[in-house]
């Protein structure tokens, strides 16, 4: 999922640039444009934060939408990607008719002309970066003046916004993006944001945060068919097929037969359900999303250890109640010198505190 930070609005090239952040490759964004813009893509600070400014020089030789249309179609892009930013400006140009009460093939954007190039280049990155199947979620969106094309957009698409300034904040074209893209609107407390800057100069940083974040699903079954050696190598399976968390309750089921509940802490419900449905043969199986996960701040490290007089790095997980060695590999240390699992561990417990002091 990615959820988009619009506590300082949005705009189109602060959502390129916000993309471009995250990894998104600039340069073949510039090379996909060459021959219609000129791009500029740099590193700037905005309020004491850092963000990628993307501006664009682009002068059209008709600013009528359907010859911009022809633009977008004339660059050649995936029909993946063509097809997306075909959308977000058919969005803006329906709402400039509805401003203005002319014809869609009558549109003719003036100021927003520059939207083929943020259009573009917002659907150049979301393919760069694999994106076509996550979905996108977006905060309310915060606002000042709002430009009548996009007042229009909010009302007809049901973006929620708040007030804090006098300024334009949401620009038609970035109001048109959160349009053709955002399925839901909600507050979430994310990490690390990848920046987009704006243009303006403004009390608090101007700068829109993108997030990508990995949501998270429980999977469960219930499944009276199977021995207990079955169900360790299924639990073996998924968490080599990058399970999060799996555990296994005994139960009684419906005419008095045991059987097992396999609940799965997941980020892949798809493939993880399909995996269990082929190793168990079990029917159905239950998907529930998790509104949150709370964890407690943790660093993974690694630490030194003297074990036969071979050195070992063993690695830990610190948190806010100490440092814990990490099992694996305390256990194939263990095997490689024939010792005991408490013995390595007791040695990399005094490793750790020699490392820690």
């Amino acid at each position: 999922m990615i959820y988009l930070n619009c506590s300082s609005g949005i705009s189109g090239d602060m959502f390129a640039g916000a993309l471009i952040a995250l990894g998104a490759d600039a340069g073949k964004i510039t090379k996909a444009l060459r021959g219609v813009a000129k791009l500029q893509v740099a590193k700037t600070v905005r309020g004491g934060v850092e963000a990628v400014n993307f501006q664009s020089v682009f002068d059209p030789a008709s600013r009528e939408y359907v010859d911009l249309v022809k633009t977008i179609q004339g660059m050649r892009l995936k029909p993946q990607t063509e097809k997306t930013a075909l959308k977000i400006l058919r969005i803006l140009a329906e709402a400039e008719s509805e401003a203005h009460k002319v014809p869609l093939r009558k549109v003719r954007l003036h100021e927003a002309a520059d939207c083929v190039v943020d259009a573009a280049a917002a659907a150049l990155a979301i393919e760069d970066l694999g994106l076509w199947d996550v979905a996108f979620v977006s905060s309310a969106v915060s606002c000042g003046y709002i430009a009548p094309a996009t007042m229009h957009i909010l009302r007809r698409y049901g973006i929620p916004v708040k007030f804090i300034s006098d300024k334009e904040l949401v620009t038609p074209t970035g109001a048109a993006i959160l349009a053709a893209l955002v399925t839901e609107y909600r507050q979430m407390d994310c990490g690390k944001y990848a920046m987009g800057a704006g243009s303006m100069e403004l009390p608090w940083p101007n700068v829109l945060g993108v997030c990508l974040v990995s949501e998270k699903y429980v999977i469960e079954s219930n499944i009276d068919d199977c021995t207990p050696e079955h169900i360790s190598h299924m639990m073996y399976s998924l968490m080599g097929a990058g399970a999060l968390d799996v555990h296994v309750l005994p139960c009684m089921m419906k005419k008095g037969r045991f059987g097992f509940l396999v609940r799965v802490l997941t980020e892949k419900p798809k493939e993880h359900a399909r995996l269990m449905m082929d190793e168990t043969g079990t029917l159905g199986v239950r998907v529930t999303q998790l509104a949150d996960r709370i964890e407690a701040q943790r660093q993974v490290g690694k630490v030194n250890v003297n074990i036969a007089g071979q050195q070992h790095l063993i690695r830990f997980k610190r948190g806010p109640r100490g440092c814990k060695p990490e099992f694996d590999d305390v256990s194939s240390a263990s095997i490689k010198h024939g010792m005991t699992y408490r013995q390595v561990r007791r040695l990399t417990e005094c490793a750790l505190k020699r490392k820690m002091a």
